[in-house]
């Protein structure tokens, strides 16, 4: 029914049925019925449904197009700031910190970072309503919150040093009020292999650390969270059996 249908026809009748695919379909996903060329575009408009109707086939499948199809990540990457910070949606900032974990470095520039670059001007905007948000409301953080800190974690890769400098600055303030939750990412970014990211997790840290450390009404943070952060840098990057050391001289800097 779809041939000699131009790219917009067939973008727009995939999103109307796959839209109504819940109901249509009884449930099932429309992209495991759809064929070339239309199952890619099925299966990215998934993107759009409650996170009831997605099973884990679709989850698998986004993932694996995210992977092997570089062409689709742009609008990927658009389609899941929407969910970024949803908590138990399956692609929510924990479904782009696992696929772009696995990317290597030049693959991930020439596509996340690249993306970051090409919608600067949206990125840097929310950066800065997110940094507002979380430098005006110290109280805890919300499981929402923690995703969009994951999430501008990422921009880190960014060579734009402002907006690197703004995403610095805004997991700062996310760490004002949540440090455990800070320290907990920083340590996990020490096994992201672009060294833009640790470098300047670890800086957000420790001005959190030089921050809380003065607020001696915090004995918390200051008997067990900040020594339990540091045993652990110590034993990431400095130990012996270190799995994360470096020459990294910032890094070495900020961990010490």
């Amino acid at each position: 029914m779809f041939i000699g249908l131009s790219g917009a026809c067939v973008t727009g009748a995939v999103r109307s049925l796959v839209t109504l695919a819940p109901c249509r379909m009884h449930g099932k996903q429309l992209w495991k019925e759809a064929t070339d060329p239309l199952r890619n575009p099925a299966l990215r408009f998934t993107t759009e449904l409650e996170a009831k109707y997605l099973d884990e086939d679709t989850v698998v499948a986004l993932s694996a197009l995210l992977r092997d199809n570089p062409s689709a990540r742009p609008d990927l990457f658009s389609r899941l700031h929407g969910t970024r910070g949803a908590p138990n949606h399956p692609l929510n900032a924990e479904f782009l910190d696992s696929a772009l974990r696995a990317m290597p470095v030049p693959e991930r520039d020439l596509s996340w970072t690249e993306w970051v670059r090409g919608t600067r001007c949206e990125r840097f905007n929310e950066l800065l309503s997110i940094e507002l948000r979380w430098k005006e409301d110290l109280t805890t953080r919300t499981p929402s919150d923690r995703l969009r800190a994951k999430w501008v974690m990422w921009f880190l890769t960014s060579t734009d040093r402002e907006l690197r400098d703004v995403a610095t600055r805004t997991l700062y303030w996310y760490g004002r009020s949540s440090p455990a939750d800070l320290f907990e990412e920083c340590l996990g970014s020490l096994e992201i292999n672009d060294p833009y990211v640790p470098e300047r997790m670890l800086a957000a840290s420790y001005g959190v650390a030089m921050a809380r450390h003065v607020d001696i009404g915090d004995q918390i943070f200051i008997s067990a969270i900040l020594p339990e952060f540091a045993r652990s840098l110590y034993n990431s990057m400095f130990a012996e059996s270190a799995s994360s050391r470096t020459t990294h001289f910032l890094m070495r800097d900020y961990a010490t």
